[in-house]
């Protein structure tokens, strides 16, 4: 556990970026390899204008043809090779090093220390906001009546993004101790036998794998649950009033650790987007979906089942948040932590119980129990 200054140090910072820059890299390598085998000029990134976020994250890099190549031991961490992404980040981090030390006149380091120097002041700036961040349509698999239904997908810009995910970083690793181990998604990395890990839906499989085995000889049954539209129904109110449970918790057992400045941005962040304001009214544009190459777009709601419960109506409830920002998970695994301490204060030893973000599985030899 480390105070908030050590994630938001420029180590930390340059690592985002690399990564962003990275997975541009990936992105447009994958579009141009479409282009090269279909020869479709659609493809072709060479044609194409960069948008408004690849000119902010490449202009703080040199060209991709100036990147330092890796040695043989860059390419391992802990005896494991390193993926396409991962080699590209670590290329990025070298490159950077590289010219701090040999061309520190570099135009692209100019900008890149003004850019971390503006993060770190916006970061402990009490009048700094995150801004509400644009929506991309992302198509589903499924067409209804002909209208193509889409996932709203937030993007903020670059320097929200990073601020994002320095703020999860810190309150992941904060509250990681007070959740249940069968809370599977966006967990804390762990250092185990002198490797970092960290839990993922192969563990969840694992779980359940192995209860199997140790019940081979009875009946299993089983209670799946997954909650429609979580990200874009979830009360703002509720997420306030589970987070400060957690954060006193953090005041009582670990005050030396808390940060104003990070819940502060919390707050921000759940208060620069609902869906009801951010991405319903989007339906009645569909000029806005035609931008992205989508006929008669549609984002799904489920307004009908919301007012048959609590909402009596929904013009000015704050509710949703952004699909593709990083705090989203931590606050799925804040709300539902209630879920999960109901079903283990059970104490049945005969039941197993998992959650990977707001999907559930409940097993059980009792129906019943089930």
């Amino acid at each position: 556990m480390k105070k908030l200054e050590a994630y938001t140090s420029e180590k930390n910072i340059i690592f985002y970026l690399c990564r962003i820059r990275a997975k541009v890299a990936k992105e447009r390598n994958k579009k141009h390899l479409i282009h090269l085998i279909s020869s479709d000029s659609e493809k072709n990134y060479h044609r194409k204008d960069l948008t408004v976020n690849e000119k902010e994250i490449c202009a703080l890099f040199p060209s991709r043809k100036k990147w330092r190549k890796l040695g043989k031991d860059n390419r391992y961490r802990n005896k494991k090779k390193l993926n396409t992404l991962e080699k590209n980040i670590r290329s990025l981090q070298i490159t950077i090093e590289w010219y701090r030390k040999n061309k520190p006149e570099a135009e692209f380091l100019k900008k890149l220390d003004e850019f971390i120097a503006s993060i770190k002041n916006n970061i402990v700036d009490a009048e700094y906001s995150i801004k509400e961040p644009l929506t991309y349509p992302k198509r589903k698999d499924d067409r209804k009546n002909d209208v193509t239904i889409c996932r709203p997908i937030s993007i903020f810009n670059l320097k929200d993004r990073i601020i994002i995910c320095l703020v999860n970083k810190y309150f992941t690793d904060l509250f990681d101790d007070l959740f249940y181990d069968n809370s599977m998604a966006f967990r804390a990395v762990r250092k185990v036998n002198q490797n970092f890990i960290s839990l993922t839906h192969h563990d969840a499989i694992k779980s359940i794998i192995e209860y199997k085995n140790r019940n081979k000889n009875k009946p299993i049954w089983v209670t799946e649950c997954d909650m429609k539209k979580f990200y874009d129904t979830v009360n703002h109110t509720i997420i306030k009033k589970f987070f400060k449970r957690f954060i006193k918790k953090v005041e009582k057992n670990k005050p030396e650790f808390y940060s104003e400045h990070a819940v502060r941005l919390f707050y921000s962040y759940l208060d620069c987007y609902t869906f009801n304001k951010s991405v319903l009214p989007l339906n009645k544009n569909q000029e806005y979906f035609s931008k992205f190459g989508i006929k008669k777009g549609k984002f799904e709601w489920v307004e009908s089942e919301l007012l048959k419960g609590p909402y009596i109506k929904l013009n000015n409830a704050k509710i949703g948040v952004p699909q593709g920002g990083a705090l989203s998970g931590l606050i799925a695994n804040i709300v539902l932590h209630f879920s999960d301490t109901i079903v283990n204060n059970r104490r049945d030893k005969n039941l197993l119980y998992i959650r990977y973000c707001d999907d559930m599985i409940i097993m059980h030899p009792n129906k019943r129990v089930c």
